[in-house]
């Protein structure tokens, strides 16, 4: 094993723009070299979940990635479940650059993902909500993050009236 890389010469899962910064600026996602300089982006705060003395959560509006880097100074390392909606790989294909929507869906998985580590108790839980498109991804990318021995399962439902499973709608 090497001692400076303990990864060296391992399989890894990569995808253009995966060491860039993601930024949402003017409507769309872009992908840009990372800046050392750490800058202070903005985060809007909402309202909490419960009283001041039994938070429960938190509604932070904006930009996921900015809330993250913003969340982690007041609460750190006590978050028990983050819980990401991800937005569908569609919506991604008319905010992202011309032919970047993967990459940047991924970027977004990934970085929400190590920008949740800070905040998050050492038996906290991350869950990913994805469609079946990109569910497939998001667990490589995960895992990569995470580790696969921390995998803990995929949750599939189907809505009760779609088209494939009942026709007769009430």
């Amino acid at each position: 094993m090497n001692e400076i890389n303990p990864f060296a010469g391992t399989i890894e899962f990569n995808w253009p723009g995966k060491h860039c910064e993601l930024h949402f600026n003017n409507g769309k996602w872009q992908l840009t070299p990372y800046n050392k300089k750490v800058v202070k982006r903005a985060l809007i705060y909402d309202s909490q979940i419960g009283d001041n003395k039994d938070v429960l959560g938190y509604s932070i509006k904006g930009d996921i990635i900015s809330a993250l880097d913003s969340l982690h100074s007041f609460v750190p390392s006590s978050v028990q479940l983050v819980y990401l909606d991800a937005p569908r790989l569609s919506v991604f294909q008319s905010v992202s650059e011309s032919g970047y929507s993967t990459s940047t869906w991924l970027s977004l998985i990934q970085q929400s993902a190590m920008k949740a580590i800070p905040c998050m108790s050492r038996m906290g839980f991350f869950a990913l909500h994805t469609d079946e498109e990109m569910a497939h991804y998001a667990r490589i990318v995960l895992e990569e993050i995470f580790g696969k021995n921390n995998y803990v399962g995929t949750f599939a439902w189907q809505k009760q009236y779609a088209p494939q499973n009942d026709n007769a709608v009430p």
